[in-house]
């Protein structure tokens, strides 16, 4: 991809290898045990264990799609990393694409802009000769636009925040980067608006250094959102595959659509009045996890 998106995607793709693992292994945790003639290694079938998510960004580009394709493992065995030999295809309208594998166990992709624009729906068939075939599917989210703060304003946290709704998605994930370093200071989830409260201010990045910052506003499907909201701090448990509508295996595919702006941050000298609360409803991911869906690429 062009080197003047990379910035926009690097929010969202560290913590992607790491979750898949911790999947892989929960899944283990949570096999029910069926019968009591049967020992609980006859009874574990390893699946296919997938991840993929397709990053739209509006422009007339390609777009990335990123999977990683795994299985499950027993807890008394090691997880494996590397997993080549899958079959991965998208397919958009009458397009068919086949993902090629890259490293570890990634497969990646370009699809056109003109494939796979908002409200489309794009499908995913990963195969291997040792695993039943593994189906899924994602609506694109529509675009939207960050109408506060504009491109090179000042934010201070008594300010709020303001976006245009983006249609067919869930829920945001929302990061605040520091430029420089880049660091992700401030990242978490939040659930399908178009803007915080009218009333609500920014007091959560109070203990943030001042600075140039870049916002990263990711519009999510309901399936990817869902699955971050589960897995990173949300009611539920990792074994609940069908909630993401993935057939053949375990895991989710789904799709988000980015917007973001660059701009100072200044924090007020004067303490926040009550608590350092998320806006309502808001899933805070850990602090500095570096996390990035996959197909965010760097």
């Amino acid at each position: 991809m062009r080197n003047s998106e990379s910035g926009i995607r690097e929010p969202l793709s560290f913590l992607v290898s790491r979750l898949s693992l911790l999947i892989s292994l929960a899944l283990c945790l949570s096999v029910p045990f069926l019968s009591c003639d049967r020992a609980p290694a006859d009874q574990f079938v390893p699946r296919l264990n997938v991840h993929g998510l397709l990053h739209y960004d509006g422009s007339a580009g390609e777009q990335p799609l990123r999977v990683n394709v795994n299985r499950t493992y027993r807890i008394s065995e090691p997880a494996d990393s590397i997993f080549p030999g899958a079959e991965v295809r998208a397919y958009c309208s009458d397009t068919e694409q086949a993902l090629d594998y890259r490293y570890r166990d990634t497969y990646e992709t370009e699809l056109d802009s003109g494939l796979v624009g908002p409200g489309a729906t794009v499908r995913l068939s990963v195969a291997h000769p040792d695993f039943d075939t593994v189906w899924g599917s994602t609506i694109v989210p529509d675009t939207f636009s960050i109408i506060r703060p504009g491109p090179g304003e000042t934010l201070t946290v008594r300010d709020s925040m303001a976006w245009s709704a983006s249609g067919y998605s869930r829920g945001y994930y929302i990061a605040f980067s520091q430029i420089g370093p880049d660091t992700t200071v401030l990242e978490f989830l939040y659930p399908q608006s178009d803007s915080f409260p009218r009333d609500f201010r920014l007091f959560f990045l109070s203990r943030v250094p001042s600075g140039s910052y870049r916002l990263d506003i990711y519009a999510l499907d309901r399936k990817y959102y869902n699955w971050l909201r589960r897995d990173l701090g949300g009611p539920g448990g990792f074994n609940d595959s069908d909630t993401f509508e993935v057939s053949g295996g375990v895991g989710v595919f789904g799709s988000g659509t980015s917007r973001a702006v660059e701009l100072c941050l200044r924090c007020d000298s004067l303490p926040p009045p009550g608590p350092l609360a998320l806006p309502p409803g808001a899933i805070a991911l850990p602090r500095r996890t570096g996390f990035r869906p996959a197909g965010f690429k760097q």
